[in-house]
């Protein structure tokens, strides 16, 4: 008897996989779309906010059970986030940029103030022989000034190579977090949807939004 009622259990679970579809198509704010009196479908695309969700698939839309619905929410919320860290991660090599242009400025103005010291340097030597070892001693700094400056040049150009190769390998992971992520196409939300349809309502098995 209770080997029959386990075959009896086993053959439903089996038949219920069997009837187990999937569908694919566009995602929309089942709310908004009762509320809508025109034909655009693009004021309806999800939000964060939205709790109930429709899937048209072709001319067919396709309402969701309440516990699908939690579901679509999760899953769009999860995309939506996957989206927005990979726009971070584009935004932080322009950031390294800018904080790389104002390191070259305040370089820039340092060679600036050694070229005003060498003016000074040739104005002191004709002022006489008398002041020859005090100008020899300042030339003798600025040439050390300069060194420097050379030097601080040489250290923010081999920066801005380290940072250009950032640049490329950050871009690179961007475009793989995309990937992963999945992007919205246009204004448009696709999701692929696997469950059992039940009346007029499908029930998730499971969902992908992209």
């Amino acid at each position: 008897m209770r080997t029959a009622s386990k075959l009896g259990l086993l053959l439903v679970f089996v038949s219920a996989l069997a009837c187990a579809d999937t569908w694919s198509g566009k995602l929309y704010d089942a709310q908004c779309l009762s509320q809508q009196e025109s034909l655009d479908l693009s004021a309806c695309v999800p939000t964060e906010s939205t709790t109930t969700f429709v899937l048209q698939v072709s001319d067919q839309m396709y309402k969701f059970d309440h516990e699908s619905n939690t579901k679509a929410s999760e899953a769009y919320k999860k995309s939506k986030s996957g989206a927005e860290r990979a726009e971070d991660a584009d935004e932080e090599p322009g950031q390294n940029m800018d904080q790389k242009a104002k390191r070259q400025e305040t370089i820039a103005e340092s060679m600036d103030q050694a070229s005003a010291g060498q003016e000074t340097i040739a104005e002191s030597m004709d002022q006489g022989s008398a002041d020859q070892e005090t100008v020899t001693e300042s030339m003798d700094q600025g040439s050390a000034d300069q060194e420097t400056v050379a030097e601080s040049m040489d250290q923010a150009s081999t920066d801005q190579e380290s940072m250009a190769e950032n640049v490329d390998q950050e871009s690179m992971e961007a475009s793989e977090q995309h990937i992963v992520a999945g992007e919205q196409h246009g204004d448009e939300v696709i999701a692929t949807v696997q469950g059992t349809l039940v009346g007029d309502e499908i029930r998730i098995e499971t969902i992908e939004v992209k």
